[in-house]
């Protein structure tokens, strides 16, 4: 089934409004007597083994995750993280709207998506997997051939979509046991952030090298099928933004009975202002190996870029352009300027090879840190910093390139977005940050 570029603007635009009014839950409480959904592992296939929530997490579901963890509530979440329409269909912190509870939760962001899932002890799936999971019809594992089904997909596509959803569960399975892949929501992936192909196709960006990386193909599918219509769609979201008509379900590669502890900052985030994109915070070791956070660096002015070392085209070209910045900064402002260089290769980044990297780059490791995390930590900042990756077939990567200011505080000052730009602008934002 091929879709033409007007009919994906169509949708889009259809599909950011909800204007309609709810229906109400004809079943009875699901997700009230267990925090938790079922889940359903897949038997065949390239995700055998994965297990998947049999339907997306619930507003029930999602309070119990709120009761537990309270800075998620809607009063107290950090801005950076959910953005001013979060859980905006709800009464208040802790109470949904009546005969809501088995309505997929919405209006949550990626980073409240995904920290319900690490909640759970559970994840988000990737672009992938989800597409995988949703390509089957009632009936067979791919049901893309299916006419009939096809043409449900989009024409729910054409839809309004209702202000709150109707329940979970109420109509059929999918090949695989799933509820409601369509016909009711969308939902956050992973990985959601990735390049998309469309970008290049429909000259979303005046210059696509200016923002990705030359190392692999952005574009590697057919930009007029459903699939790469999702992907596009996804890829215009922002992570701590919220929407009506996207929640999410989780899925785990292995069972874990021990779960749902609180998740709540630590003390030295807890003192973050709202914007502070080191709210993100994972785990992170530099290039000696030694564990850190982001709140270390509160207190300097940071320049921070994503790279991977790998990189035989955009990142050589960034640091010497971070390499020509650091000249313009007067040498009384120096010290208070922290370059930041974090590895978007969990795998093959070490600490060993960002400290070799630092030595081949000359880089003054008592003035540039170069950061190596988890994929959960990496994905978070990237997408606090608006960065878009997608890790190709040998190993390398497509991404943006941006130059970032942060405050003292760990706030977006300035971005700086291309290879070669004037960098002027970064220079003078930076003064004004060490000046402050």
């Amino acid at each position: 089934m091929r879709v033409s570029y007007l009919f994906i603007v169509a949708v889009i635009s259809s599909l950011l409004l909800c204007l309609t009014s709810c229906s109400e839950s004809k079943l009875a409480p699901i997700a009230s007597e267990t925090p938790l959904t079922p889940m359903v592992k897949v038997a065949e296939g390239a995700l055998v083994d994965l297990l998947v929530e049999e339907h997306p997490v619930t507003n029930a579901q999602f309070r119990n995750f709120v009761i537990s963890s309270p800075s998620w509530a809607r009063s107290q979440a950090a801005d950076v993280l959910v953005g001013e329409n979060y859980l905006q269909h709800w009464l208040g912190d802790f109470e949904y709207p009546e005969g809501s509870a088995n309505s997929p939760v919405t209006n949550v962001s990626w980073f409240a998506a995904r920290e319900y899932a690490r909640w759970a002890g559970r994840r988000l799936a990737t672009q992938d997997e989800w597409e995988l999971l949703a390509l089957a019809s009632e009936t067979v594992a791919d049901g893309s051939q299916e006419k009939r089904y096809q043409q449900t997909i989009l024409d729910w596509y054409q839809r309004q979509i209702p202000e709150i959803p109707t329940a979970v569960r109420l109509g059929e399975p999918n090949y695989y046991q799933l509820f409601d892949m369509h016909g009711l929501i969308w939902e956050w992936v992973d990985d959601f952030n990735k390049p998309s192909p469309l970008m290049a196709e429909y000259g979303r960006t005046s210059d696509v090298t200016k923002l990705f990386c030359g190392d692999i193909e952005i574009g590697d599918s057919d930009p007029n099928d459903v699939a790469s219509f999702r992907l596009s769609f996804r890829n215009s979201f922002v992570a701590n933004q919220t929407y009506p008509n996207i929640g999410f379900r989780c899925v785990a590669d292995e069972y874990v009975a021990d779960c749902c502890q609180p998740l709540e900052p630590s003390s030295a985030t807890a003192a973050l202002p709202n914007e502070s994109i080191y709210l993100t915070d994972g785990l992170w070791r530099d290039q000696s190996g030694g564990a850190r956070a982001l709140s270390d660096f509160v207190g300097q002015v940071v320049v921070a870029v994503m790279i991977f070392t790998h990189c035989e085209h955009a990142c050589p070209r960034t640091i010497l352009d971070l390499k020509e910045i650091e000249k313009e900064i007067p040498s009384e402002q120096l010290g208070k300027v922290r370059w930041l260089l974090i590895s978007m290769d969990s795998e093959r980044d070490t600490p060993e090879v960002l400290q070799a990297y630092a030595e081949t780059n000359n880089l003054d490791t008592s003035r540039w840190t170069l950061l190596h995390g988890d994929d959960f930590a990496v994905r978070g900042i990237a997408a606090a910093l608006g960065v878009r990756y997608k890790k190709g077939t040998k190993g390398n990567f497509a991404h943006s390139n941006i130059i970032t200011t942060l405050d003292s505080a760990g706030r977006i000052a300035h971005q700086l977005v291309g290879l070669g730009a004037e960098s002027s602008p970064t220079v003078a934002a930076i003064k004004a940050e060490c000046s402050r």
